[in-house]
């Protein structure tokens, strides 16, 4: 009555690490002052003391569904095709991290055609909040995601997964 004719169903997520890489700014040699990036353009005995810090890089996850029909009315294309809207992202840090509020990332309207697939591509976390909060480093989020979207005809349908977004350790820079 009520509900969409079709159920969505996620058939694959594949999550992806957060990379992190040592940031190296301009520094200056220990006791002459030179300019230097890494220890080996300090004469020797000296150390370069600059600003380093950790890039850490978000890669998008790849998801893919599938609609299928509740009853024979629902093979109807394209009525009955999902129409994928966003993704609500909620995060809950192993080790404590940043209180980050669920997240909605759009899903770019991707059609998934009612006996069909399709995959989608979307960030699990935005870089702004990555780079608020020093406890996201080498830290591990168990995410809960529901996906929304809309038959053409107007019906609402969504599917939980879940998944765990690891962030990367910087190493330790040169």
């Amino acid at each position: 009555g009520d509900s969409a004719d079709v159920v969505l169903q996620v058939v694959s997520l594949d999550p992806e690490t957060v990379t992190a890489q040592p940031e190296v700014g301009t520094g200056q040699c220990s006791f002459s002052g030179s300019t230097c990036t890494v220890n080996s353009d300090c004469p020797l005995g000296e150390a370069c003391t600059g600003a380093t810090g950790c890039e850490l890089t978000v890669v998008d996850w790849q998801a893919s569904f599938q609609v299928l029909p509740k009853n024979a009315v629902a093979i109807t294309s394209p009525f009955n095709d999902v129409v994928l809207n966003n993704v609500e992202v909620q995060y809950n840090w192993q080790i404590p991290g940043p209180a980050i509020a669920t997240q909605t990332i759009g899903l770019n309207a991707v059609t998934v055609p009612v006996n069909g697939q399709a995959s989608v591509s979307f960030p699990p976390i935005s870089a702004a909040a990555l780079q608020n909060d020093p406890a996201v480093e080498g830290n591990t989020a168990d995410l809960l995601l529901r996906f929304n979207g809309t038959t053409v005809e107007g019906s609402g349908v969504d599917v939980l997964a879940q998944g765990q977004l690891n962030v990367e350790s910087c190493p330790a820079s040169p």
